[in-house]
Parts: structure tokens; C-alpha cells; sequence
């Protein structure tokens, strides 16, 4: 596929660019077999993984700047003092030797709440919007199959969905029923073939091809970092 480069890219975007584009393929152009095979040599995978955190740390600091996330949490540290007060009962209980069953079952308590604590990214009021936005186009495009023909937005902009659903993880499942829709379609309106008739490509080709991308990319992180924990192996 080709690329041209676009001002309106945030700086992740950028870098996923430089990398299929520039570092893997040349000539604005890379084949999804050259991302499959560019980190297999020790040369290359450096530079890939290089790249490919330079994304992560873009991406990471997108988020920061967009301020999904709370950085000071009384949560947390609510949930921590739990914590602490759970160990501390179960550790005079032992001392004691009490028979206070609820004591012992503190320390439960006190290590769920610390997984809680810790594990938890707390969203801001801004973040909670978006992630909603996204749980109900989610649930939208789940419940694509119900809806009637007449409730669905335009054939146009179903290719857009399909990327979306392959984040999600649902693009095929959402492809099917997208074709079981055309063929509906297609059947109460005669003259649905003629307006439509390269459907099956416009429309469901994104969807193969964003998978085909997604699945090569994550074959060459696996083997770039398989050829530099070997290169390292060995320099050791």
C-alpha cells in the first residue's frame, strides 16, 4: 500500500508511518511479507524495537496529554489503607492467638484491595465519557445484526466500522452480519447490485486487510524481540 505523509497525524501515527513505510519498506510502499520477515535479522530487529518503543512512549504520552487518567488518586490510597488495616488484623490475630475466624480472613480482603489499588488506572471525567463512547459504538456495531435495515447508518461508512471492529476484536463477526445485511438488502431492492455492485471489496476488503496488518506487525515485534533476547544470549 502506499503512503503520503499528512500534517493532521498525531505523533504515534507518524511513527507507525516512518516505520511500515520508511524502515521496513521503500519507495512509499511496503508488502505485508516484508513486515513479517523485517525483524528476523539482529540488525534489523534493533532498529525495529527502537521504532516500536519510541511508539509505545508517543502513544503513552498522547494519553498523558489528553488526561484520561488521574495521576493522584484518593481511591488508591483509600484501597491501600484497607490493605494495611486487613494485614495488620490478620498479623495481632495470629500474635494473639485468637480464634477470630474474621481476622484471619482479613488478610484476603487487605491483598484484593491492594490488586485493586494497583492495578486500577482511575479515570477522570473526560476519560469516563470516552471510554462509555466507545463501550456503546461497541455495543453498536454487537448489535448490528438486530437492527432493521432501515435503522442502520449508510452501506458508505461501513468500511469504518470494520476497522473499529477489529480493535474491538469483533471485525469478523461483524463482517458476517454485515453480508447477511447486503444480501437482505440486495433482496428488497432489485436495483441494489447495480448501485452497489463492488460492495464486497469497498466495504469488507478494510476489514482483511487491517487484520492482515495487525496480524503481520505483531509477527515482526515477536520475532524482533526473538532475534535480540538471542543476539543478547549469545553476546553474553
Amino acid at each position: 500500500r502506499k503512503h503520503e505523509t499528512s500534517s493532521v497525524l498525531s505523533m504515534p501515527e507518524q511513527e507507525v508511518l516512518r516505520l511500515l513505510f520508511e524502515d521496513i519498506g521503500s519507495n512509499k510502499e511496503v508488502k505485508l511479507s516484508e513486515i513479517k520477515k523485517y525483524g528476523k535479522s539482529t540488525k534489523n530487529a534493533n532498529k525495529f524495537m527502537k521504532r516500536y518503543n519510541n511508539w509505545l512512549l508517543n502513544a503513552k504520552n498522547d494519553v498523558k496529554a489528553e488526561k484520561l487518567f488521574l495521576t493522584n488518586v484518593n481511591e488508591r490510597w483509600i484501597l491501600v489503607s484497607v490493605c494495611c488495616v486487613g494485614i495488620l488484623i490478620f498479623y495481632l490475630n495470629i500474635i494473639l492467638d485468637t480464634a477470630f475466624i474474621p481476622g484471619y480472613l482479613s488478610i484476603f480482603f487487605g491483598i484484593i484491595s491492594a490488586i485493586i489499588a494497583f492495578a486500577t488506572r482511575f479515570k477522570t471525567e473526560k476519560g469516563a465519557l470516552q471510554y462509555k463512547q466507545w463501550m456503546a459504538m461497541k455495543k453498536f456495531m454487537l448489535d448490528f445484526g438486530t437492527m432493521d435495515e432501515k435503522e442502520l447508518p449508510e452501506v458508505s461508512v461501513w468500511g469504518k466500522y470494520l476497522v473499529y471492529a477489529t480493535i474491538f476484536g469483533i471485525a469478523n463477526k461483524l463482517e458476517k452480519v454485515m453480508k447477511i445485511k447486503i444480501q437482505n438488502m440486495k433482496a428488497a431492492d432489485p436495483t441494489f447490485n447495480t448501485d452497489f455492485g463492488n460492495y464486497n471489496y469497498v466495504y469488507f476488503e478494510s476489514s482483511d486487510l487491517t487484520s492482515a496488518i495487525s496480524n503481520s506487525v505483531t509477527h515482526a515485534v515477536s520475532s524482533s524481540r526473538s532475534s535480540v533476547a538471542s543476539s543478547s544470549s549469545s553476546s553474553s
